[in-house]
């Protein structure tokens, strides 16, 4: 048996957030190599953690010490704290009784990537994957078909349709609208689907995406296109697989392309990355809040 650490995430959690890495397997030094001599000498290879990681995603600091997601027990205790004690609690702290977090949302130390030591699934729950050379198996062992979770490339896309994403009323319109109308009228009136709908329309009439249009020429998508993309993205809450988006767009992989470059000229406006466009994870994000400020869209 032989047994390697790799303390990768460990050291790209401790840093800041200025890199953004891909996570294949070619990321990881040694790995690649690890992984081709267990195939050459036909041996399982057996991958887990002794911990997982919350990562930072807009959470807010706790009062604490040192530590990221514990703390020694005292009396105040947060909404999202729990008191946890026991032997393994003082085999680890050197503490009999401690208090951790059971939310993601909170930290005890400054800002990072990541953080672990506290009780949330994402850190208590360990994976585990035995892993053979293609067409090997294990005596007694049956092997999983690939079951990536509907989440991991956003499930199968209805494909929408352009003709359901007509422009509506401005909201000083709406407004004349409803003083006419009962205490209820807007709120019976705006479909879910509507109001999806809204910030992209009030996008396509902004002077900046106009001045955007004229800037970029024909090498930009139409408003349709634009229309239909931004509608994609956000029914899957602003970030995409690759080939999810084809889908939804009707376009091969080789049209999405040009489309992608051709609406980043549109929506990155000086550069900023409001449609990000990573090759190698495969996906496509939007940054609705820049793309607010860019566009001067705060009020919708």
């Amino acid at each position: 048996m032989v047994g390697v650490v790799v303390n990768a995430v460990d050291d790209h959690l401790a840093k800041s957030e200025q890199l953004r890495l891909s996570w294949t397997v070619g990321q990881f030094q040694h790995l690649d190599a690890l992984l081709y001599e267990a195939h050459v000498a036909q041996r399982a290879v057996v991958v887990t953690s002794d911990h997982g990681y919350v990562l930072e995603a807009g959470s807010k600091r706790l009062a604490g010490r040192m530590e990221e997601r514990w703390r020694p027990y005292d009396d105040h205790l947060a909404a999202e704290e729990l008191v946890f004690e026991g032997p393994r609690v003082q085999q680890v702290t050197g503490v009999d009784r401690i208090i951790a977090p059971w939310s993601e949302a909170v930290r005890y130390s400054q800002k990072k990537q990541g953080y672990h030591g506290g009780a949330t699934p994402q850190e208590v729950l360990v994976p585990l994957a035995v892993l053979v050379p293609q067409h090997r198996t294990i005596p007694n062992w049956e092997a999983l078909s690939d079951r990536a979770p509907a989440w991991w490339s956003q499930g199968e896309l209805p494909r929408i349709d352009v003709s359901t994403l007509s422009a509506r009323p401005t909201r000083r319109a709406r407004q004349a609208t409803a003083l006419q109308g009962t205490l209820f009228a807007e709120a019976e009136g705006d479909s879910t689907e509507e109001l999806r709908i809204d910030w992209i329309e009030h996008l396509l009439r902004s002077p900046v995406f106009a001045a955007q249009r004229h800037a970029a020429g024909r090498c930009a998508p139409d408003d349709q296109c634009v229309r239909v993309l931004l509608a994609t993205l956000e029914t899957h809450q602003d970030r995409l697989a690759h080939r999810a988006l084809e889908q939804g767009l009707g376009a091969p992989a080789f049209r999405l392309r040009g489309i992608l470059a051709g609406v980043q000229r549109l929506l990155n406006v000086d550069g900023y990355q409001v449609l990000l466009v990573d090759d190698i994870s495969g996906t496509i994000a939007l940054n609705r809040q820049l793309l607010n400020m860019q566009f001067q869209l705060e009020d919708v």
